[in-house]
């Protein structure tokens, strides 16, 4: 999955305080929780859209970022917000019987998802598609549970593998990121010759499939 919003729209926001406060540091905390990936995205949207009355050029470069990263809000992914706390289960109602009330897919839609149109109005339900239905076929669980109220999901192993995967997916890649900055500016402290770099990269690299752990018995091969 792609970098959350919360990290990219860093600074767009720097500069204002109440924008830093209300639209960014909430966000920024929470953005490694994939359950309320969904929930968080389009709550921040329609914070910046709320926000754009204070400060219109702020508010437009953040959510112009915004519209770059919405995966979350795709047709499949929305479906993450069911095992949100955040949201009330009245919503997760409306979601599940729009759900239902859609055809399934004979195929699989292959390639990047569409990001949907937001305005001030938009309800994640409105996000949901026919398309959603592929993360059942993704996840191979049964969606029987949706039939049922929300407070009786909690009795169907299939959602508690629903839950248990939306809980603990990974939905930033922060990590990754910070690596490649750290070795991208590691590499440029070494030299400034591009072709030295390069020669530079392929030592490591035959290095690292020759010894491919830090363990004491593969050092002294």
């Amino acid at each position: 999955f792609k970098q959350k919003t919360a990290y990219d729209i860093a600074s767009c926001l720097v500069g204002s305080e109440m924008c830093i406060r209300d639209s960014y540091i909430p966000f920024f905390l929470t953005a490694n929780i994939g359950a309320d990936a969904a929930v968080n995205d389009l709550t921040l949207y329609k914070k910046l859209k709320k926000f754009s009355q204070v400060d219109k050029e702020l508010a437009d470069e953040a959510l112009a970022t915004l519209s770059r990263h919405l995966w979350f809000l795709a047709p499949t992914t929305v479906l993450f917000s069911l095992a949100s706390e955040k949201l009330e289960d009245d919503d997760k109602s409306r979601i599940a019987v729009k759900l239902l009330q859609l055809p399934k897919p004979k195929e699989m839609k292959k390639g990047l998802p569409t990001f949907p149109k937001l305005s001030e109005k938009t309800e994640l339900r409105d996000l949901v598609t026919s398309e959603s239905w592929e993360l059942f076929s993704i996840l191979k669980l049964s969606a029987g549970w949706l039939s049922l109220p929300p407070a009786q999901w909690d009795t169907d192993p299939d959602y508690i593998e629903f839950r248990k995967f939306v809980k603990t997916v990974k939905v930033t890649n922060d990590c990754a990121e910070r690596g490649v900055k750290l070795a991208t500016d590691y590499s440029k402290c070494l030299t400034k010759d591009s072709q030295e770099r390069s020669k530079i990269y392929q030592v490591v690299e035959a290095e690292r499939r020759a010894k491919p752990d830090a363990k004491k018995s593969t050092l002294n091969k």
